[in-house]
């Protein structure tokens, strides 16, 4: 565990994995706005993916002020409580020995899983605590046998915690019901006996999706359309999922490029070896069985899904991959097995360097972005105080500088908007050599430079419309 830890602070404070990237951004200036007072019921943009990582952020933003590594701590702390409910759960359907190595597993998992639980992207971490408490408060009621002492009482108890979690995951996220609903499904089945509690989960249901329903009445119940058109089939969809973004979590291919790091070979041979563990413990925890399968159909059913270069969406399977291996080495190591974890965490550093290597040389810049001090210095220096930017470093340099930058594409808050184009400035600033600065050099052609070093490039338009070149004073 304190392997995990330092590695994570590591990425975050001393690798090129540790700057922010736009999304992140947004949820720290979110939880600013929480901290004026100003909260919103969805990520900004969109009317998915509620507010709880932001909220939760916005005292540690009060505290550290617009730190990079405080809102990536926070998403680091989330992951840590999932990886205690994965403890949990694994006691309750195995041992606690299974339960301790599948917490650990799971802490030091794969490139993939420890680069993304220390990105604070919105939702995610507040999603994975949902889910993975969903699912311990049903391996609870599925585990407990009706003559116990205070059993109806505490039937009762944990139905009303069930609803209220489930409706606080359904305002968080969508990604959260890959989870939920096959664990539903299995414990419904297990315990038929607790439909008579159904109309007390309901409420607490409704209780604790609130915002989201709130929100939806007024708006048409917007939340239920997909913000984007799928131009993939769901066989493929599931076939992508399956074959490129589970083997990404797993370490097995790399992130964005998708090549093997592993022999495929390994790869399938691995996952056959885990459809093997879930099939032979389907009668003691028949609920692993039903998420693994369960997942991958649900998932594909979104048209999000039709993006592979990060495993965001298999992200949520994790812990119980975490699960199966944990059993299938504690069966077979005994004691011993505590060993594994171990092992596990010198392959991960191995991988999560060649990542961090691979980011900065590629200029993947929400994979590993440059530092903005340079950019805000000499942005400073000429008395430049507003300015539009490329989505990947508009919000960047909002939250870590006292710059406001508008994005000139996929904007998300029409604030900034609208204190941007009020401020009149022509400065338009780009990550050196990115798509949106080719585009922007060859659709602007009366717009010249006036910044550039190895990393950014500053451009500024011609004031043909009466606005003032802030290099003419």
């Amino acid at each position: 565990m304190l392997g995990g830890l330092v590695h994570r602070l590591w990425l975050i404070v001393a690798s090129p994995l540790g700057s922010l990237d736009a999304d992140e951004a947004v949820t720290a200036l979110m939880a600013q706005r929480f901290l004026s007072l100003e909260p919103s019921v969805f990520f900004w943009g969109q009317h998915y993916g509620g507010t709880i990582d932001a909220m939760v952020t916005a005292p540690v933003v009060w505290l550290t002020g617009p730190s990079v590594a405080g809102p990536k701590l926070v998403a680091v702390a989330f992951f840590a409580v999932s990886c205690v409910l994965t403890w949990r759960i694994g006691r309750h359907l195995f041992d606690d020995q299974t339960g301790i190595v599948a917490a650990c597993l799971l802490w030091v998992a794969s490139p993939a899983v420890v680069w993304w639980s220390t990105k604070t992207r919105g939702f995610y971490g507040a999603g994975l605590v949902l889910a993975l408490a969903a699912t311990l408060i049903v391996v609870r009621l599925s585990g407990r046998a009706a003559p116990e002492r205070d059993a109806d009482r505490r039937d009762r108890r944990d139905m009303a915690a069930l609803g209220l979690v489930t409706g606080l995951a359904w305002w968080t996220t969508p990604i959260a019901f890959f989870v939920i609903v096959p664990v539903l499904v299995d414990g419904a089945w297990r315990r038929r006996d607790l439909w008579r509690f159904s109309g007390l989960a309901a409420a607490t249901f409704v209780v604790g999706g609130l915002p989201w329903w709130v929100f939806n009445v007024s708006r048409g119940f917007a939340s239920l359309h997909s913000p984007v058109t799928a131009d993939m089939s769901y066989l493929e969809r599931l076939d992508g999922f399956v074959s490129v973004v589970i083997p990404m979590l797993a370490g097995f291919r790399t992130i964005y490029t998708a090549d093997w790091a592993v022999p495929p070979l390994v790869a399938a041979a691995a996952g056959a070896g885990v459809l093997l563990v879930a099939w032979r413990t389907r009668h003691r925890a028949s609920l692993l069985l039903a998420v693994l399968v369960g997942y991958p159909i649900l998932a594909a059913v979104s048209p999000t899904t039709e993006f592979v270069g990060e495993p965001r969406y298999a992200y949520f399977l994790a812990p119980f991959l975490a699960l199966l291996l944990a059993h299938a080495v504690s069966r077979g190591l005994g004691r011993f097995a505590v060993v594994v974890p171990g092992a596990l965490l010198v392959v991960t550093i191995v991988g999560t360097v060649a990542l961090a290597r691979f980011g900065a040389d590629s200029r993947h810049w929400d994979l590993a972005a440059p530092a903005t001090g340079p950019l805000v210095a000499a942005l400073h220096r000429d008395g430049i105080d507003h300015l539009r930017a490329e989505y990947w470093l508009a919000y960047r340099l909002t939250y870590e500088s006292d710059l406001v930058a508008a994005p000139t594409e996929s904007s998300r808050d029409r604030t900034i908007d609208d204190e941007v184009r009020d401020s009149g400035s022509p400065v338009v600033a780009f990550y050196r050599g990115s798509a949106a600065e080719r585009r922007f050099a060859h659709d602007t052609g009366s717009a010249r430079v006036i910044y550039e070093d190895d990393d950014y490039v500053v451009y500024v338009v011609a004031p043909d419309d009466g606005r003032r070149d802030p290099r003419s004073e």
